[in-house]
């Protein structure tokens, strides 16, 4: 339960897993008020993606689980670094099933 919780799964809706995806800050622009940091993506946005074998989403490695090991000269730690890129776009021909969802009454596409 603690997993669930900390990964922001809120439900399930006609057999799709119902996800909160965290909204980070932008650091490089204040909110209209000046009071905080605003937000990347606008608020109000639910996206509706399938998963299981009928899903739209593909996903590519390049790279490899190909490491770096050295030590830091500043703290004298050793690091190892690992090399793999992982992609994600929409599958050619199936982007019809992809969703969004906008609630006018939270906003943030204005």
């Amino acid at each position: 339960m603690n997993e669930i919780a900390q990964n922001g799964v809120l439900g399930m809706y006609n057999g799709a897993i119902l996800a909160e995806m965290e909204n980070p800050y932008n650091e490089y622009r204040l909110n209209a008020d000046g009071t905080n940091y605003d937000t990347l993506l606008p608020a109000g946005i639910a996206f509706v993606v399938p998963s299981g074998i009928n899903s739209p989403i593909a996903t590519w490695t390049r790279g490899g689980l190909t490491s770096l090991t050295g030590n830091d000269i500043k703290t004298g730690k050793q690091l190892t670094r690992f090399d793999i890129e992982v992609a994600v776009d929409v599958a050619k021909g199936q982007e019809h099933k992809i969703g969004v969802l906008y609630d006018t009454n939270v906003g943030g596409l204005d």
